[in-house]
């Protein structure tokens, strides 16, 4: 009994010396497992375009650790290579710099306008076999070639990854102003027996343009002081709402309506960042492009910030568009207007902005306490789908002069400016709803209502229920209080 007792006292020490061991080894042979950074680069984002030979265009923007005076830093730059598949693509890049990108720390997956003529899953298949990719990635579409995009330089963040992060962000998407989706979402949503899909949809526009130059009475081409590419600006920017007639302006925003229109300018310049690279380095002139030649590291520090000091100007990003898949395949792109009524209906929306016209005056209504949903039944053999809607409305702004007793009332609205705040968003549904009949496309999730609540009917109305459905609108807004 003795010997057993002193045994159990020596149990522990015995256990922490094995652990101790074991950790030791663990240390000494491997190090756990950890990198030198100094030996390794972070993709940030990864850019996809599709070239005329049909194979990929992959850009992937790098976080380089750097040593200083001062301690670490940081700088960012763009590499590129080229493949029959995205895998070989990233090899090239592999070869370029010496080490290959994982993606474990990439965030977002920019698609270039030219992977419309592929199927998205067939682009971003690399994505969901790789044990590194996290299926929690944002997925965008964007104006233009994605590697022109990533080169950019931003006035919000030493990097455009992290601005176009900025704009996709959950503040956003809670205010009905962006449709962000993940690889994940992006999957079940295609997967599902709607098998519509979207992801937002990111235009540019180069900070001090000039718009409508004339000379002679005569109109010429527009000028930028910013860096090559081109950009639209849609009414709103990143703020305002749906409804009314406004329509865009630069360097405003606004609410969009049915008849607001957007404006689009061109800009020249030099095109992407500076390389820093083994070999030759040339430039051409007047919105030419640089290139490096030779192996090496992916590119000097702050490549896109120099060229924005050397051009004087920076970009800036919109995403109030979203493109539309059908079990893979481009579909189109949602008007702002269809954006913001596919956003109410899918996303969980704290605060949406609304502009409509009522009594003479323009007011911006906020919409809080927002429930929407969707259904679908039949009514004499036919399937009616229908949209449900409830807000708290709160003026949040209208022209007009204010005064104190109107600013007291600003949570008990005219019933004039309730009624034009639903006729807003149902003209946003309405509008969204023949979107999706004129390219038999089930964004609106109807297939999937019939799938559960009518499953013995799917199989009939599955190839065309989106044309045959009639739809109805049940919509409540009421004052804050």
């Amino acid at each position: 009994m003795q010997k057993l007792k002193s045994a159990l006292k020596k149990l522990p020490l015995i256990c922490y010396t094995l652990v101790f061991a074991l950790a030791s080894y663990l240390f000494f042979t491997n190090d756990f497992g950890l990198v030198d950074i100094h030996k390794t680069s972070i993709v940030m984002a990864v850019g996809i375009d599709i070239e005329e030979d049909n194979s990929f265009l992959v850009t992937a923007q790098i976080a380089v650790p750097q040593p200083s005076e001062n301690g670490e830093n940081t700088s960012y730059t763009e590499v590129s290579g080229k493949g029959v598949t995205v895998a070989e693509a990233l090899n090239e890049i592999n070869s370029k710099t010496g080490f290959y990108p994982k993606l474990l720390h990439c965030r977002l997956i920019l698609l270039g306008e030219s992977c419309k003529s592929k199927n998205v899953f067939e682009t971003l298949d690399y994505f969901y076999r790789n044990e590194y990719a996290q299926l929690t990635a944002l997925v965008t579409m964007c104006k233009g070639k994605a590697q022109e995009l990533l080169s950019m330089p931003t006035p919000m963040a030493t990097m455009t990854t992290l601005s176009l992060q900025r704009i996709l962000s959950d503040e956003l998407k809670k205010s009905a102003n962006v449709s962000t989706v993940n690889l994940k979402e992006l999957a079940q949503d295609s997967q599902s027996p709607s098998k519509a899909c979207y992801i937002p949809y990111i235009e540019t526009e180069m900070q001090g343009s000039v718009k409508g130059v004339e000379q002679d009475g005569k109109k010429i081409a527009d000028e930028s002081g910013g860096q090559g590419g081109q950009g639209a600006q849609n009414s709103g920017g990143n703020a305002g709402g749906v409804g009314g007639s406004g329509g865009s302006q630069e360097g405003k925003s606004g609410g969009s309506g049915s008849s607001g229109g957007s404006q689009e300018g061109k800009s020249s310049g030099s095109g992407s960042s500076g390389g820093s690279q083994e070999g030759k380095s040339s430039t051409e002139g007047g919105g030419g492009e640089k290139s490096s030649q030779g192996a090496g590291g992916g590119g000097s520090s702050q490549g896109s910030q120099g060229s924005s000091q050397k051009s004087g100007g920076t970009t800036e990003f919109t995403c109030r568009k979203t493109a539309v898949f059908n079990d893979g395949n481009f579909v189109g792109i949602l008007s702002e207007e269809q954006a913001f009524a596919l956003n109410l209906i899918k996303n969980k929306v704290r605060l949406a902005i609304v502009s409509v016209d009522a009594d003479g005056k323009s007011y911006a209504v906020g919409l809080r306490n927002t429930q929407s949903g969707t259904g679908l039944k039949f009514e004499n053999n036919i399937p009616v789908f229908s949209y449900s809607f409830k807000a708290k409305a709160r003026v949040q702004d209208v022209t007009e002069k204010a005064t104190a007793k109107k600013l007291a009332q600003s949570d008990n609205m005219p019933q004039t400016v309730l009624d034009a705040t639903q006729g807003a968003v149902k003209s946003a549904l309405t509008a969204l709803t023949d979107f999706c009949k004129q390219n038999n496309c089930d964004l609106v999730g109807a297939k999937q209502n019939l799938y559960k609540y009518n499953n013995s009917r799917f199989k009939e109305y599955e190839s065309d229920l989106i044309q045959k459905m009639l739809v109805g609108y049940e919509i409540a807004i009421k004052s804050a209080r």
